[in-house]
């Protein structure tokens, strides 16, 4: 959704007729459509650019090429061997044509998207300074690949660190109407530190749930709107949206941890329903990987499909993506990365496919479940969390995967009592008052405790 909206925007910013298409996830599943690009053809469209989706679609590359569209690849998923036919491949870790490699190859599909359009503006401009009304672009599309980047859950060092520190401050001053919006129905719109993970907790749900429970066209329209009446409608939509799916996904949950349980000490889980949503699955995915700690692969049966849509989630050492070629015998399609993938087989091939990807699971990791791992960064006295190196903890963020906050161990605490209720106060101070951190850290009387500033 932020990769279209920055392309969308830079390309008509350009002066190009531009329109963008959001798949629907039930209908038209991930990525390329060969029907769709018909559909487009047939419309008049003459070129097709996609965003964070594309380098694993070698039929629809042909497709498009058979119906004479010019088609731009960008895309940071994991490549086949083999390349799909286009125009041009925008993707982190392929070879540039003398040879080179981008020093940042994990960047996320934004990432990606606004690599590229920061090239257009240049180019446009024939130098590297551009104009004033393109600056002012650029930085609101940083603020985009700084939500996708948290989002996607890619690494936050090197140049994605960059783009999310300097997302965060343009979302501090300057936001757009649309997340304007957003931020009211999340209710941040009074909290002046805003970092990393009220992207991932509060603004990338609403955002996404649109996108799961169907197609998220609209979200992308709250990202472009040039109309605030029209962003405060598409927010509340967006709420109502994120309350459903939340209630959905418990369900789903409920179901999934009941039928992995009753898989005992299986190295991998392949869990399959009638009932569950597909749009779901990548969410309660992770959840139980996280309580697990194992590959869990989730698969939404319908009646009206013979092909069966699964998603999948991973644990460190074990590349998902590499598993499911091994298993590709029993795959209609598949695409994804180390830790995260979507998939797509007969509802037939499950019971053959499970007992594949078991194998596999086997012997990557061993006989028995990968073990749940703390990793403590420091063993400290609590009397050393002071005002200075809460402040000093405040320049390693942003936070999040690859850059992980700090965790304290205090030992030989003893639980005296519940901190008072904390009153909401509308400028919130940067930094958390002791009460909240006893009330995060001390977990039972002679157990250890964590501290960890959020």
């Amino acid at each position: 959704m932020t990769a279209t909206a920055i392309l969308y925007s830079c390309l008509k910013l350009l002066g190009a007729e531009v329109e963008f298409h959001v798949p629907h996830r039930l209908e038209d599943g991930y990525g390329l459509n060969s029907e769709t690009l018909r559909r487009l053809a047939a419309n008049g469209v003459q070129a097709v650019v996609t965003v964070d989706c594309g380098v694993a679609s070698i039929a629809e590359a042909e497709e498009a090429h058979r119906l004479g569209l010019e088609l731009v690849i960008t895309d940071h998923h994991e490549p086949k061997a083999t390349l799909p036919r286009a125009a041009a491949i925008v993707h982190p870790r392929l070879p540039g044509p003398d040879g080179a490699t981008y020093p940042c190859g994990h960047l996320s599909g934004s990432g990606v998207a606004f690599k590229l359009a920061w090239a257009l503006c240049k180019k446009s401009c024939g130098s590297a300074k551009v104009t004033p009304p393109l600056r002012e672009f650029l930085l609101d599309s940083l603020l985009l690949a700084a939500l996708g980047t948290v989002a996607d859950v890619v690494p936050l060092f090197d140049e994605n660190r960059i783009f999310v520190r300097h997302g965060l401050q343009r979302l501090r001053a300057r936001p757009s109407l649309g997340l304007q919006a957003l931020l009211k129905t999340a209710k941040l719109e009074a909290k002046i530190n805003l970092g990393a993970v009220d992207i991932g907790y509060a603004l990338a749900p609403r955002l996404n749930a649109a996108g799961r429970l169907g197609t998220a066209r609209l979200a992308v329209e709250l990202l472009i709107t040039p109309s605030s009446q029209r962003a405060d409608t598409l927010a509340d939509f967006l709420e109502r949206q994120n309350h459903e799916r939340q209630l959905i996904e418990r369900k789903i949950m409920q179901e999934a941890r009941e039928q992995a349980e009753l898989e005992g000490d299986a190295p991998a889980f392949v869990l399959a329903s009638q009932s569950w949503h597909p749009g779901l699955l990548g969410i309660v995915a992770s959840r139980l990987v996280d309580q697990f700690a194992r590959p869990v692969l989730m698969i939404a049966l319908r009646d009206d499909q013979p092909h069966a849509q699964g998603s999948g989630r991973s644990v460190p050492g074990f590349r998902l993506h590499e598993a499911l070629q091994e298993c590709t015998d029993h795959l209609v399609s598949h695409g994804g990365h180390a830790t995260a993938a979507g998939f797509r087989l007969l509802r037939e091939a499950i019971a053959d496919f499970r007992t594949s990807f078991y194998s596999v699971a086997s012997r990557e990791l061993g006989p028995e479940p990968v073990a749940h791992r703390l990793v403590i960064d420091a063993e400290v006295p609590l009397a050393t969390l002071t005002h200075g190196l809460l402040t000093a903890l405040e320049q390693l963020e942003p936070y999040g995967s690859g850059n992980p906050q700090p965790l304290f161990l205090a030992d030989r605490l003893r639980v005296v009592g519940d901190p008072p209720p904390r009153r909401r106060r509308r400028t919130p101070s940067r930094l958390p008052t002791c009460a909240r951190m006893a009330a995060r850290c001390v977990r039972s009387p002679s157990a250890w405790a964590t501290a960890s500033r959020s």
